[in-house]
């Protein structure tokens, strides 16, 4: 179940991708996020909203940053003269493997970063300082900590400085421990909670003077039901149906491996994988709809019964399309 637009908070990536690619407010948005978790003013050389880097063939993996900022050197501190580059990202991955697989993420995140922007023939010494930065309304680690900084370190000197200019910082949203400045507090409450009320000081308030302006562009809202369209054609294109294909093909394999003698194998393999994929698209569906559905609260258990007890494939369907425009879960279960 997706957000209207003047529902989005800025932890949102449509909004925040927006603000970031803004040609008027770009920029300031940018350096107030920036100034606010680094507690320090910088000079922006350049910054590239939803920056994509792809593979130099088909067959590696390309990767897309959400703010991409340069540094000018001159606002730069520590022993780095060549400026620092951020990649900022807000960050709402739900499923357990990504969860788990965020550090490494980050660690294919720079090593592009790092690639792109040394020539050949460039030593080594030239390489920017790369902050990354992400933004989770999850706990990325189990501290309950609002702030993870991670460097690279020696197990064995632990005070050994390690100067290879690779920080990266994990903001979490809800986070109870650590000391922290009250601008930042602000800022990550105000990330999830983006309204007026919550603009409780001079940077969020010009902040939320962009949302506003910004929710307001009639261009805008115009991209943002398209992004809605595209969302749900790439949730049926690729969280469901390739999904399922998948589930189906082993389960209908398993169904085939034991039908039958060795004359009606062949068709015992067939028929088994075409209740493999019927049996892998409805669990699929039915995966996908209760997530769409949570995003709004807590589902009842007489909703999440239904759903799991339906063996339509069309009907779950319709239920996925009704999910993905219902503006809540008691809407949703008006129309079912």
């Amino acid at each position: 179940m997706k957000k209207k637009l003047e529902e989005l908070n800025v932890l949102d990536d449509f909004l925040f991708g927006t603000l970031a690619s803004h040609p008027v407010y770009g920029e300031r948005f940018a350096g107030i996020l920036v100034k606010t978790i680094l507690n320090r003013d910088m000079k922006i050389l350049k910054i590239v909203p939803q920056m994509h880097y792809y593979g130099k063939n088909t067959n590696l993996h390309g990767a897309r940053l959400d703010v991409y900022i340069e540094e000018d050197a001159d606002s730069t501190e520590g022993n780095c003269a060549l400026g620092s580059m951020y990649d900022i990202e807000p960050d709402h991955t739900r499923s357990r493997e990504d969860r788990a697989a965020l550090p490494r993420r980050v660690r294919f995140y720079r090593s592009v970063i790092d690639s792109r922007h040394l020539q050949s023939g460039v030593e080594y010494n030239q390489l920017k300082n790369v902050i990354i930065i992400i933004m989770t309304s999850y706990d990325p680690f189990g501290y309950d900590r609002s702030i993870y900084t991670v460097r690279n370190t020696c197990l064995e000197e632990p005070e050994l400085q390690y100067a290879d200019g690779a920080t990266n910082l994990f903001l979490y949203t809800k986070g109870k421990k650590g000391t922290i400045p009250q601008d930042l507090k602000d800022l990550l409450y105000y990330l999830e909670h983006s309204d007026w009320k919550n603009a409780v000081n001079d940077s969020l308030k010009e902040i939320q003077t962009m949302v506003d302006d910004v929710k307001q562009d009639q261009e805008v809202g115009i991209f943002f039901t398209h992004a809605l369209e595209r969302w749900y054609e790439d949730l049926m294109k690729c969280d469901v149906w390739e999904e399922a294909k998948e589930l189906g093909h082993e389960l209908g394999h398993e169904e085939g491996l034991k039908a039958g003698r060795e004359e009606g194998r062949q068709e015992g393999r067939q028929e088994g994988k075409r209740e493999g994929r019927q049996e892998g698209k409805r669990e699929a569906l039915i995966s996908s709809i209760n997530d769409i559905l949570s995003d709004s609260g807590t589902v009842p258990d007489s909703i999440t019964a239904r759903i799991s007890n339906e063996t339509d494939l069309n009907v779950l369907s319709q239920w996925l399309k009704l999910a993905a425009r219902s503006e809540s879960i008691e809407a949703f279960a008006a129309k079912m």
